[in-house]
């Protein structure tokens, strides 16, 4: 009899955990964090393993930083807002989403070169991407792929018109046209060199107004191939003075 409980109690002891042992990582109920994924992975058929807000999901990493940490990061998360900007900053375009508490928003690098081409500010859009978390820009999405885009909000405007129009009625155009975004699309008569170090195009109309497209900051890898006499095609905000018009922040299309 004793000799069985000697038994008993050896089993018990061994079927204890050893405290030494590895432990998985902290991460959602039922599983660990997710393991990087590869940078250049296609996301265009993942399946998000959540969905949220831009909104709701930045109130979710506020609340608890560490517990969304584990939770989310390196994991599919699809994110629907608005679009607070669009650009591109170390040879990665991006778009960044309008979320409350954030007075950058979300970051979302994108897996298309010129995200610009579907979307600008002021559309509402979902993207899904790899979540991550980096201290210049905290919580955002890497790779990211639209799911939905709408309507594009961007009116086309050939710089000849735009010119022709403004040169007509400065006030009217100004009236129309004043901090919308526009695709102009036209031929390059000349280039500078912007405050920043950026390119500036110069576009050939035929009325006495200087048309100018300024590019954004981190675009000099897409603008460097234009020369003189080439076409043109560029989506930006108008700004318009007697004389002048000027598409800022304007990001190349072609």
């Amino acid at each position: 009899m004793r000799a069985a409980l000697f038994l008993i109690a050896l089993i018990a002891v061994g079927c204890q955990p050893d405290p030494a042992a590895p432990q998985p990582k902290a991460g959602r109920p039922g599983g660990p964090v997710a393991p990087p994924r590869p940078a250049d992975e296609d996301l265009t058929d993942a399946l998000p393993q959540y969905r949220y807000t831009a909104d709701d999901f930045r109130r979710e990493w506020k609340a608890d930083e560490k517990l969304a940490t584990g939770r989310y990061l390196g994991r599919v998360v699809a994110l629907t807002g608005e679009i607070q900007s669009v650009g591109r900053a170390h040879g990665k375009s991006h778009v960044t989403l309008q979320a409350a508490g954030a007075p950058h928003g979300i970051e979302c690098a994108t897996a298309e070169e010129r995200p610009w081409s579907k979307v600008v500010p002021g559309q509402r859009v979902t993207i899904k991407g790899v979540c991550r978390w980096d201290a210049p820009t905290g919580v955002g999405l890497n790779n990211g792929v639209f799911e939905e885009v709408g309507v594009f909000a961007a009116d086309p405007v050939t710089a000849a018109a735009l010119a022709k129009e403004c040169a007509a009625d400065a006030a009217g155009a100004a009236k129309k046209y004043q901090a919308r975004w526009l695709v102009v699309s036209g031929e390059v008569a000349a280039l500078e060199s912007g405050a920043t170090g950026t390119a500036v195009a110069v576009l050939k109309t035929d009325a006495a107004v200087k048309l100018t497209c300024v590019f954004a900051a981190g675009t000099n890898d897409l603008t460097k191939p234009l020369k003189p006499g080439q076409p043109i095609k560029a989506v930006g905000r108008a700004t318009i003075t007697t004389g002048t018009i000027e598409l800022r922040d304007a990001l190349p299309l072609r």
